[in-house]
């Protein structure tokens, strides 16, 4: 990754990893895309504008970011931007709609953006960060078919995942010799 090694405590549940680029045409860019999911639910790779989404259960985090993204800040701002941003442009598109979780954290080093995204109809959680001046988005989905989760225990799973965060930079680039 563009901003170094990602070490995090995922559920044992959680027993399939698997990564691919997701291709775009608009804006933001292709992402790099990692997702932890258990072996037993059918394996879903989103690739390009549009795509069918999975009509069954789903209990997954998904880790993203643009590898070639650099939006030219480092501050925390950035992310009370991200924030407020998200939620104007959803209440513009969806009024009278509310957001289910709306709340920035500051967890160990990293501050996060956490929201709801009501739009999509599996009602992912998002927790955005900054690192290295990269984005990096954190995708919780846990929908199934016949038994709602309870929110609150998602909630605090998700945090739990948050907080084993460690991100190790990358190393610097190769000296030139001469």
């Amino acid at each position: 990754m563009p901003i170094g090694s990602i070490k995090l405590d995922i559920p044992q549940k959680w027993d399939t990893m698997f990564t691919w680029q997701h291709y775009s045409c608009t804006i933001p860019p292709d992402e790099t895309k990692y997702r932890f999911q258990p072996k037993t639910y059918p394996v879903f790779l989103e690739n390009g504008s549009f795509w069918d989404d999975i009509t069954d259960s789903v209990d997954q985090l998904t880790i993203s970011h643009q590898p070639n993204l650099n939006p030219g800040e480092s501050d925390w701002s950035y992310i009370d931007r991200h924030h407020q941003n998200t939620k104007d442009i959803f209440l513009k598109y969806y009024p009278g709609e509310t957001i289910d979780v709306d709340t920035i954290l500051t967890i160990g080093e990293l501050r996060f953006s956490i929201l709801t995204d009501i739009m999509d109809e599996k009602h992912p959680t998002v927790a955005t960060t900054l690192v290295n001046a990269v984005p990096l988005r954190f995708t919780f989905r846990h929908v199934f078919k016949h038994i709602q989760p309870d929110p609150a225990t998602s909630y605090r799973r998700m945090i739990e995942v948050l907080k084993s965060l460690r991100i190790t930079s990358p190393p610097p680039p190769p000296r030139k010799q001469g």
